[in-house]
């Protein structure tokens, strides 16, 4: 594996984390908005994630 995918992948890891817990913290105090917009990030970064990560199997 490429030491910039492993980078990349590392952080976007990290940002996917945040917004995991993001989501907990923010449910408790119950602003949809937030929890929405959260939960897009949410999936943008894992998608990412699964690009870099096919990029890296070919």
């Amino acid at each position: 594996m490429n030491y910039i995918q492993s980078k990349w992948m590392a952080t976007l890891l990290v940002i996917l984390f945040i917004c995991m817990v993001g989501q907990v913290v923010i449910h408790w105090n119950t602003n949809i908005k937030s929890v929405v917009f959260n939960g897009i990030g949410a999936l943008c970064i894992g998608t990412a994630l699964l690009i870099i990560c096919k990029r890296k199997q070919i």
